[in-house]
């Protein structure tokens, strides 16, 4: 009888395929390097609102700011024997602060409504709108209305909080096409606080807190401030790179801050419709996205966060605030 030797090894074993294997490995692959494939795909382009006549303006040395006249507010008689405001001049005040905007004098807005006869009451028409910005030599004609005021008291167990609230709509329309620029609300608040004896007696603070329709209203109107001056495109240019910093001719007193993104760019030649022979813009070569890390009243600085073109950045280059940062 004749018997087989086993040999070692001769046992087959189970293992998982190998195809198997590579396609997780591709799976897990591609759920990681999707977000950044992305990132890197998402290209630097000018911010909306962006006219090439910007340009022209800044060749010819004039300013690159918008006018804007600001009319009266629908509805003010809500804060009547309140306190004594005229909220459209607490937003040109604003609007000057922010120093984005050329405001209409509030002398010649009124001297054109007593000219023309002209009223703006109810529901204002944005046509009526335009009519009178075009009178006033503006660019965009910013109004609004009050649409609610209200003081409410605030039981705090130990003591009150008077709480006043403001709050205003507030549109802005181009004059040269008639479209709403901006449609936004906005509500102020001021707090007081109130303390009464058991009999109810106030012995500090005051219920009929006059200024606290002052602050609200203010408040309300700053923010809504705030929000116009976006509207308002903020360029620059290029004045030095060294060590890696890029120092740009726009500071502290544009409002800009630590943060702020502006998108560096530069114009090479004129676009001429083929028909018309009219320029139509200018061809543009966007070179990078600045991150601001230091500012100045006239100047800030940054380094260089996102790139879009190989070429280096040049003096006289084209900084224009990317407003999606602010």
């Amino acid at each position: 009888m004749r018997f087989g030797t086993l040999r070692r090894g001769s046992q087959k074993t189970k293992s998982v395929p190998h195809t198997a294997n590579v396609l997780v490995v591709a799976a897990v692959l591609l759920i990681l390097v999707t977000p950044m494939l992305q990132v890197v795909a998402a290209r630097i382009s000018l911010p909306p609102g962006w006219d090439d006549s910007i340009i022209d303006r800044i060749k010819a040395g004039e300013s690159t700011k918008m006018i804007v006249a600001v009319l009266d507010f629908e509805n003010s008689d809500k804060l009547a024997g309140k306190v004594h405001l005229k909220l459209s001049d607490m937003l040109t005040t604003a609007l000057v602060n922010s120093n984005r905007f050329e405001l209409v004098e509030r002398n010649k807005i009124d001297r054109v409504f007593q000219e023309q006869a002209l009223q703006l009451t109810g529901a204002v028409d944005e046509a009526k709108v335009v009519e009178v910005g075009k009178l006033l030599g503006a660019e965009a004609v910013v109004f609004g209305s009050v649409t609610s005021v209200s003081q409410t008291e605030i039981d705090k167990f130990a003591y009150d909080v008077l709480k006043t609230e403001v709050s205003i709509d507030v549109r802005a329309v181009s004059v040269a096409t008639g479209k709403i620029l901006l449609s936004e609300s906005a509500t102020g608040i001021a707090e007081h606080k109130l303390i009464k004896t058991a009999s109810g007696t106030v012995v500090s603070g005051s219920l009929d807190d006059r200024s606290g329709y002052a602050t609200a209203a203010r408040s309300a109107v700053n923010d809504a401030g705030t929000r116009i001056a976006k509207l308002s495109v903020l360029v620059g240019y290029v004045l030095d790179i060294a060590d890696e910093q890029i120092f740009i001719d726009v500071g502290e007193e544009l409002g800009v801050k630590s943060g702020d993104r502006f998108v560096i760019f530069r114009i090479s030649k004129e676009i001429v419709h083929p028909v018309t022979g009219h320029r139509v813009g200018w061809a543009k070569e966007v070179i990078c996205e600045i991150e601001i890390q230091t500012t100045e009243k006239s100047m800030s600085s940054g380094k260089v966060v996102r790139r879009e073109s190989k070429n280096e950045i040049k003096p006289g280059d084209f900084a224009i605030l990317n407003s999606a940062t602010e």
